[in-house]
């Protein structure tokens, strides 16, 4: 693969493993360059950004009625600050990953055949954290009037087992006192 010595790109790989690639002139907002380098829509906007062409106005603007309006209402929201920060990065998460599948979609539109085959691709804790964070989504959407109701309503949580740990024996506790003398590391954990 041959590599394009161009100026002021910058290329990394995100949390979720895809490579990103931005244009960062000092000075300047950074812009990002879709596609692999090389390719048309790749140099196209590595051209207009070396050119300094701003992007039109508004095409970064969020659509009202869409699912991306409706989450950034909601993190706007009692509801949802309302939380503890660990379920409040908890639903961060869950909503981002939903909003770049399905942000530009009107959330009217969002149907409960659509969230159970989706629920139904999911591992079972899993789906119950997701269709926590779904129901209280739309449960905003519905209250700010995005849409007549709640499509999440009704739809129970799939049922699953734990897995439980094993509970140590009296000789393995025995066994585990002998070989970690006290003041040692293992022994102060806990």
């Amino acid at each position: 693969m041959t590599k394009l010595p161009l100026k002021y790109v910058n290329e990394y790989r995100d949390v979720r493993g895809k490579i990103r690639r931005y244009f960062r002139r000092p000075g300047y907002k950074r812009i990002p360059l879709p596609g692999l380098p090389g390719s048309d829509e790749f140099m196209a906007a590595y051209q207009a950004a070396l050119a300094g062409v701003a992007a039109p106005v508004g095409v970064t603007r969020t659509k009202p009625g869409t699912a991306n309006a409706v989450i950034i209402g909601y993190y706007q929201s009692p509801a949802f600050r309302e939380l503890a920060s660990g379920t409040r990065a908890e639903r961060r998460n869950i909503l981002e990953r939903f909003r770049e599948q399905h942000g530009d979609k009107k959330i009217d539109l969002l149907e409960q055949r659509h969230i159970v085959k989706q629920l139904s691709r999911m591992k079972p804790a899993a789906s119950r954290n997701w269709l926590k964070a779904l129901r209280a989504l739309l449960d905003f959407a519905v209250a700010e009037e995005f849409r007549p109701d709640n499509p999440a309503v009704g739809i129970k949580f799939r049922k699953y087992k734990a897995k439980s740990h094993h509970a140590w024996t009296a000789e393995e506790i025995a066994q585990f006192e002998a070989h970690w003398a006290i003041g040692r590391a293992m022994r102060e954990i806990g």
